[in-house]
């Protein structure tokens, strides 16, 4: 079949949506189908070859947000482009300008639109506040898009609330099947979701063989405790409680040694409060890294750390599981791969209850047999949602619809 993956973050973007798109088109094509990534253009457009179509869509930056120049008719080259793709069915995996110009494609193709919410945009939205000036007219022009391609009585139901909830319900009113990462996500956005068929089907991971990066955990209590956090390095994602929480093992003598793997911003606030712990060699800055790079900070690890409660998924949860870590975490419904009395410590989200849980895990890491346990069981879950698994999964979902379509319009 061939699949117009609609996303308005792609590599080489740092996050879990680009990850997701992008191990997702290679899949498909591993297997036989014929994936294209539509995407914004941006000064850094990813052009490596996987053997997938990636379109990008003329784009200008604000406020390093790439906001694609689709409001007008399918009328540009790159339109025509997409069009011409003969897509059996579009998949949207954003609610920004290039996903709704997917539902927009899907409408004028009269093929099924599915949707896939990865963020929860309503727990970011006190996080990042596009300035007042854009953002109201940048949601009322997308509401506006959407609700041209809905009939009047799926108009009514999508009234109501703050113009991102209403932008959900359009969203969804238009989409033959909405795709939520995790029951969290579906309990949560269940009320706008409506008539629409809803199915829960996390992303899949790519996860290598262990043995190809020479993995073997070293012997532990001895020296220094080394905590791992990847991810994006900013607020809302928790990583001031975490920090405060090092202070806190610090202050009562454990040597702690936090690498943080992922992009800060050089504005960052989080930068003066990152310095002393930098100087004092509590804290490790690595940057973005992958592959080898990344797995190498996997398995020089004791225990991983996930202070976030705004992740849908945390595919970074997969990772840390597969590499056989412990993981110290806040939110109390990411449990797939993280199974509190497996291979995870539930703490309540604040400073003096995460250094709690830090400090039973670090207890713990000289239990040989504790040890082994969350090995094997970080190891079992993860490979429970393998990429290859999640996306055949996702394609009978796309069969089913592509027939239905068919059958309706015969």
């Amino acid at each position: 079949m061939r699949v117009g993956i609609f996303t308005d973050t792609y590599l080489p973007d740092c996050n879990g949506v680009a990850a997701a798109v992008s191990a997702l088109a290679r899949e498909l094509t591993a297997i036989g189908h014929h994936a294209s990534i539509i995407a914004p253009e941006g000064g850094h457009s990813f052009n490596e070859n996987f053997g997938f179509n990636q379109i990008y869509l003329p784009a200008f930056r604000h406020k390093r947000i790439p906001l694609p120049l689709c409001w007008s008719a399918l009328g540009s080259p790159e339109s025509k482009r997409i069009v011409d793709s003969q897509f059996d069915i579009i998949h949207a995996h954003s609610l920004g300008p290039v996903g709704v110009y997917g539902a927009r494609v899907a409408h004028r193709l009269n093929i099924p639109l599915v949707m896939t919410i990865h963020t929860d945009v309503l727990a970011y939205v006190t996080h990042y506040r596009i300035t007042a000036g854009l953002a109201t007219p940048l949601k009322h022009i997308l509401l506006y898009q959407l609700r041209k391609l809905l009939e009047t009585a799926e108009l009514q139901s999508t009234r109501g609330g703050l113009p991102l909830e209403q932008l959900i319900r359009c969203f969804a009113a238009a989409s033959a099947c909405v795709i939520m990462p995790t029951e969290k996500t579906a309990r949560k956005l269940a009320d706008y979701i409506g008539n629409s068929r809803l199915e829960v089907c996390p992303s899949g991971v790519e996860l290598p063989r262990r043995e190809l990066y020479g993995y073997q955990r070293r012997s532990r209590m001895q020296g220094v405790i080394r905590l791992l956090y990847v991810g994006r390095i900013t607020a809302e994602k928790g990583i001031p409680m975490l920090l405060g929480s090092i202070d806190d093992l610090v202050a009562r003598g454990y040597n702690i040694e936090l690498t943080l793997a992922g992009p800060i911003s050089v504005h960052s606030a989080l930068l003066r409060r990152l310095r002393p712990l930098v100087r004092s060699g509590n804290v490790r800055l690595v940057g973005i890294l992958s592959g080898k790079d990344l797995w190498k900070q996997y398995r020089r690890a004791d225990i991983f750390v996930f202070p976030s409660t705004t992740d849908t998924q945390g595919l970074v949860l997969h990772e840390a599981a597969h590499a056989g870590l412990p993981i110290v975490m806040v939110d109390p419904l990411l449990t797939i791969v993280s199974k509190p009395g497996l291979n995870a410590i539930l703490s309540e989200p604040s400073v003096a209850n995460l250094a709690a849980a830090i400090e039973l895990t670090i207890n713990k890491l000289s239990d040989s047999r504790w040890r082994e346990m969350v090995d094997a069981a970080g190891m079992r879950l993860a490979s429970q949602y393998s990429l290859s698994t999640q996306t055949l999964k996702l394609t009978s979902i796309y069969g089913q619809l592509i027939n239905e379509s068919k059958d309706h319009s015969a």
